[in-house]
Parts: structure tokens; C-alpha cells; sequence
């Protein structure tokens, strides 16, 4: 081969080398840098300005051990440490792959250590180069070649992921992870805690190995059907511990679904409530009965109010909008039935509360949430004090923030100003919940009675439940009215 084909064949390699994303290098004997792809830009270097410097002035100073020099038979002294730029040994070796941390030019010669946040995390392979020499036939080290391939990004995500499941695991109620077969694939500290199992006995196993068997087959089908058609299920059950004993837990079940809606995984958060349970067959006076829901409905609040904590830290993490949008609507749905159990803690009777005052809280909290449209839509009330009991004030609760944000969102595009108007009235024995808006009418031919909108789904559903009728009106402006039962 002629030295013009060399030179080209040369030229050709160098250039596929600097196609390689990875951080390509050969480094001779001392550690000194003979050769860099140009790929060393992931750390602010030209090749140039690496070209005759040691491949420790990159690395982190907790990691100089990784480059400590090794001068004896690694094969006969297993106990050595790794080494990538002196690779020299008496038999054939297989290529050595370890996680180290390099700087980056930015933060090369700071006093003190480099910044954490700021290194650049690299997995490296690498392996010694060999000559034989044409006149002994012994074999010469030349050096080392090495692949750096940069991991930050999988690095931060693996930080992220342990930060949330430590925050799982110190949760104070039992978490159950399943596959979408009902594999149980992750338990918490306090589930073990609570349940008396181990995970060896419980993860790989299907979730009806719990079962306590306490309550009918019928009742277990029927958690199953809901969470197989609905995806979630709420309510109380009783476990088993591994020692035989019955423990009530309230539960909450939902279904995990990836990006094109198939469900994933069901996460099942259980609260033990045994002790509430029997506390409340003891409890004889009223006084201790009141005390008993005021923390019931405490700690309801604050569970709500931790599952919109992570639904916001998740949605942080989220940059496609319809599901960032997904998420904060389902913060909302939340924290109105938090505001419930937050009204009933501090009400004087712990049964009912003043739905009229209610509202004037929630609609607070929707003004907060749609802050930026406050300056052109204005909230007004026409609301009598009227006591609604649990039953009845989570549902009708639920309707008004689904139609006041439906107004937010769909009465008001484009910029545009208005009043939206909520009343609440008593008139013969029945109560009239209205939300009504100045905005853009509704078409004549939208069906809100079969609209596919999950808004209006929810209102249809939580109207039936109160044993109520939901009615619009378009004109002079668009009004949408729900008549409950005072008997409801």
C-alpha cells in the first residue's frame, strides 16, 4: 500500500472516529494523552488542548485511585486496584469497563472540590496495546486505548428515582406495586412493617396471596372488575398478617398506564386503621366521637394533600402538555375533596358544613390555579348558607370545580373577558347549584348529556350520585344547572 492510500485510509479512520458520540483516547505508558476524538467537547476541551497532558488532570480527585499506576501482575495480585492508563500484564486480559467522574473545563483549576452538579459522569473501557519487538519477539506496552462513554443523564435520572423511592419508602402507609397481572413486584417498609411479611415472601407472588379471605369471593371480583374497567377502587378491606391476625386497611387503587394508555402497573396505598376501627366501637360520648372524625378527616386531608405533592413533583418532570394538563386537573379534583375534609375538621358540626362558605374557598383556590386570567374574568356568588353532610358536599364540591374550570378553559378563548357566576339556592325542598359564564356560547348541536369531555362525564356521573338533574341553557348566557334533593 502506497503512503497516499495510508494517509487516506488514516484520514478516513480519525473521521469516523470523530463521528463517535463517545470520548475516544490513546494514552502512552505515563498516562500522557497521545490521541483524542473530538468528542472530548462534552467537557469543554478541544483535543488540541488535552494533546500532552496527563488523563488525571480530567478526572475527579475521589476517583484518582481508578488511575493509580499499576507496576506488578494484576493476575497474581487480584487485590490491586484498577488501572485504565497502565495496562501492562504477562497474559492476554479482556477489556475493563468502571464508572469515574470527569471535569469539566469550566471547572478545571477551582479551589476546593469541583461541584458536583457540574461533573460529567463517564462508564470506561479500556485495554493495553501491545508491539513485538522484531528482534526478541517480546511483547512492548505501548500505551492504553480507552472508549469514555458520557451516563450524566442516566446518572441524574438514577438520583431522581432514589430520591423518590426514599420518599416511598419513609411514607407512613403500606405501598404495593403489581405488574398489570397482579404480579407483586415492590413492597414498602411499612407494608413489611404492618404485614409481618417479608418481600421474599411476597414479591413474584400474585397479589391474592394477601387476600385474608374475610370478605366474600363476590366482594374480591368485584375490586378486580373495577380496577380491570375503571382503573381504580377505594375503599376498606380487611388483611391478613403473616401471624394469622385480621388488620382493616383503607385502600386506594389505581392503575398505572403508559403514553398510549395501556395500563402498566396498579399501585395500592393501604392505611391500617384497625385502631380507628376499634376506637370507635369503644367510644360511647359524643365528645369522643367528634374527636375521632376531626382526625379522620385530618389525616384524610393530609394523604390528599401528599398525593398532590407527587403528582406535582411528577408533573415537574413531564414536558408533553396534554399530560402536564392531565396532571394538574387531577390536583385540583384533589384538593377539592381535601378543602372538604379540611372544612369538616375545623366545622363546629363535624357532620355537615356551610357549602355556601365552601364554595367561597374553593373558588379561591381556582382563582389561584388560573391566576393568569384573572385580570379579564371575573368571579361573582349569589350563595345562601346551606349545610351539606359528606355525601353530598364531595360530589356537588367536584361539580362546581369541573364547570368553573370548564368555563376557565373553553368559555374565555383567545384572550377574551367575562363573568363567570356561581348560586347556590334552596327553593322546596331542593338545591340549585348553578355555574353560569359570559363567555362563548356553546353550539346548538354539542349534546352535553353525551359529550365525551372527561369534565362533563365526571359531572353527569357525580350528579346521578346525588340523585340530581343537570341541565344548560344557552341564552342570554351560557348557564349550567344542577338540581339535588334536599333528601339526598
Amino acid at each position: 500500500m502506497g503512503s497516499g492510500m495510508r494517509f487516506e485510509s488514516l484520514r478516513h479512520y480519525r473521521e469516523l472516529i470523530n463521528t463517535i458520540p463517545d470520548i475516544i483516547y490513546q494514552i502512552d505508558p505515563d498516562g500522557i494523552f497521545q490521541f483524542l476524538g473530538s468528542a472530548v467537547a462534552i467537557l469543554g476541551y478541544s483535543p488540541k488542548e488535552l494533546l500532552g497532558r496527563h488523563f488525571s488532570d480530567i478526572v475527579h480527585p475521589g476517583d484518582a485511585a481508578v488511575l493509580s499506576r499499576l507496576t506488578v501482575d494484576r493476575e497474581a495480585d487480584a487485590s490491586g486496584p484498577r488501572v485504565f492508563f497502565d495496562d501492562r500484564r504477562t497474559r492476554p486480559r479482556l477489556v475493563e469497563t468502571s464508572e469515574i467522574r470527569l471535569i469539566p473545563k469550566r471547572l478545571a483549576g477551582r479551589p476546593g472540590p469541583p461541584d458536583a452538579e457540574g461533573l460529567v459522569y463517564g462508564e470506561l473501557s479500556a485495554r493495553g496495546y501491545y508491539e513485538i519487538d522484531d528482534n526478541t519477539g517480546e511483547k512492548q506496552f505501548l500505551g492504553t486505548i480507552g472508549i469514555i462513554r458520557d451516563i450524566s443523564r442516566r446518572k441524574k435520572a438514577e438520583g431522581f428515582l432514589r430520591k423518590l423511592l426514599w420518599a416511598v419508602d419513609q411514607t407512613p402507609v403500606s405501598i404495593i406495586i403489581t405488574d398489570a397481572d397482579f404480579i407483586v413486584e415492590y413492597i414498602n417498609p411499612e407494608f413489611i412493617r404492618d404485614s409481618g411479611f417479608s418481600p421474599q415472601e411476597i414479591i413474584g407472588q400474585r397479589v391474592g396471596v394477601l387476600e385474608s379471605h374475610y370478605h366474600p369471593e363476590e366482594f374480591y371480583d368485584q375490586i378486580k372488575k373495577a380496577l380491570l374497567t375503571a382503573g381504580e377502587w377505594t375503599g376498606e378491606l380487611v388483611n391478613r398478617k403473616k401471624n394469622g391476625t385480621y388488620y382493616w386497611t383503607s385502600v386506594m387503587i389505581s392503575a398505572v398506564r403508559d403514553p398510549n394508555g395501556v395500563v402498566t402497573n396498579y399501585i395500592s396505598i393501604q392505611e391500617d386503621i384497625t385502631e380507628k376501627k376499634n376506637t370507635a366501637e369503644q367510644i360511647k360520648s359524643l365528645r369522643e366521637k367528634e374527636i375521632l372524625l376531626r382526625e379522620i378527616h385530618h389525616r384524610v386531608k393530609n394523604n390528599l394533600q401528599i398525593i398532590t405533592s407527587l403528582l406535582s413533583l411528577q408533573s415537574g418532570t413531564l414536558t408533553d402538555e396534554r399530560f402536564i394538563d392531565i396532571f394538574k386537573k387531577s390536583e385540583n379534583r384533589i384538593k377539592t375533596m381535601a378543602l372538604i375534609h379540611e372544612k369538616l375538621y375545623q366545622s363546629h358540626d363535624i357532620a355537615r358544613i356551610d357549602f355556601g362558605d365552601y364554595i367561597k374557598s374553593l373558588l379561591i383556590h381556582l382563582q389561584q390555579a388560573h391566576r393568569e386570567a384573572l385580570a379579564r374574568i371575573k368571579i361573582t356568588t349569589d350563595l345562601q348558607s346551606i349545610y351539606f353532610d359528606i355525601d353530598t358536599a364531595i360530589p356537588a364540591g367536584l361539580i362546581i370545580n369541573e364547570l368553573v374550570t370548564n368555563a376557565f378553559f373553553h368559555g374565555f378563548p383567545d384572550g377574551a373577558s367575562g363573568e363567570i357566576k356561581v348560586t347556590l339556592r334552596e327553593r322546596e325542598n331542593y338545591y340549585f347549584l348553578e355555574v353560569s359564564n359570559s363567555g362563548r356560547t356553546i353550539p346548538e348541536d354539542a349534546d352535553v348529556q353525551s359529550s365525551p369531555g372527561l369534565g362533563l362525564q365526571l359531572v353527569r356521573l357525580l350528579t346521578k350520585q346525588v340523585h340530581g338533574t343537570f341541565k344548560l341553557t344557552r341564552k342570554p348566557r351560557t348557564v349550567f344547572r344542577v338540581v339535588i334533593p334536599a333528601s339526598a
